[in-house]
């Protein structure tokens, strides 16, 4: 009898251990949901897409070039994993899929903002013409990429270089608008 007892409080600490757990576990979801949705995304200027799909990669892009406007490398690295994701159900978005996931593989900050060049110039040759409503910046900055410049895309006009981040927050200026 002695046993089944112990047995008993055995599997039910167990089982609250493991409920405890599986409670913790989605809060940390939850909270990186939360972080993710959060950062500093322009979203009051959020275009609206003939491809809801592509809406949706467009924002997990928008969430990576506020990472690299803010130096974090793991956030970047995690919004390129989401954008690569995001991409993957979308046809004819081969070229910008396979940059993302050189932005996702990149080893450290220097080189996801290289790679991250390149996926905008694909990724803005992709979202021409997709629009329903709304405008996305094309901003330049000339010193970006060892001076041979590189281009990103901005749900506003307000200069924030993800190539740089704070060391030249505000090096740039838009180039262009797609509507």
């Amino acid at each position: 009898m002695f046993k089944k007892i112990i047995i008993i409080s055995v599997i039910a600490f167990a089982t609250t251990l493991s409920t405890a757990f599986a409670q913790h576990e989605h809060h940390q979801h939850e909270k990186e949901q939360k972080k993710h949705s959060e950062h500093k995304m322009p979203m009051k200027t959020m275009p609206e897409f003939k491809q809801k799909e592509l809406g949706k990669a467009y924002m997990h892009y928008l969430h990576l070039k506020s990472a690299l406007v803010a130096s974090d490398d793991k956030e970047a690295g995690k919004s390129a994993k989401m954008l690569v994701a995001a991409l993957n159900d979308i046809k004819k978005m081969d070229a910008v899929y396979k940059d993302a996931v050189t932005v996702a593989a990149a080893s450290d900050l220097a080189a996801r903002r290289k790679a991250f060049a390149v996926l905008s110039l694909s990724m803005a040759g992709k979202i021409k013409g997709t629009l329903e409503s709304g405008e996305i910046y094309v901003a330049f900055c000339p010193m970006a990429n060892k001076n041979q410049g590189a281009y990103w895309l901005s749900g506003e006009k307000e200069i924030k270089n993800p190539y740089f981040g704070d060391k030249m927050l505000k090096c740039g200026s838009v180039k262009d608008v797609i509507k």
